[in-house]
C-alpha cells in the first residue's frame, strides 16, 4: 500500500511538472513570436520609408500604404485643401 502511494505521488509530480514545462515553453514561444513579428514590421516600415517607392501615411484610423486603397501622395497632400466655393 505504501509503495502504491509513493508511485502515485511520483506520477502526480511528473504530470504537473510536464504541464509546468509546457506552460513555460508556450510563454517563451509567445515572446519569441511577438518579437519576431515586431522585427519584421520594423524592417518593412524602415525599408518602405528608405526606398521612397512606397510612402506610408499615418492616418487617424491606422497606417495606410501608398497605393493601397487608391491613395497616392498628391491626393493625400490635397486631401484637406477644400476647393474655394
Amino acid at each position: 500500500l505504501q509503495a502504491n502511494r509513493i508511485w502515485r505521488s511520483k506520477l502526480d509530480v511528473a504530470y504537473w511538472r510536464s504541464h509546468l514545462i509546457a506552460y513555460h515553453v508556450l510563454r517563451i514561444m509567445r515572446v519569441i513570436f511577438i518579437g519576431y513579428f515586431a522585427l519584421q514590421m520594423a524592417i518593412v516600415i524602415f525599408t518602405a520609408l528608405e526606398s521612397g517607392d512606397m510612402q506610408i501615411f499615418f492616418m487617424p484610423w491606422g497606417v495606410a500604404w501608398g497605393d493601397a486603397w487608391g491613395y497616392n501622395s498628391e491626393k493625400f497632400e490635397n486631401f484637406e485643401k477644400l476647393p474655394e466655393a
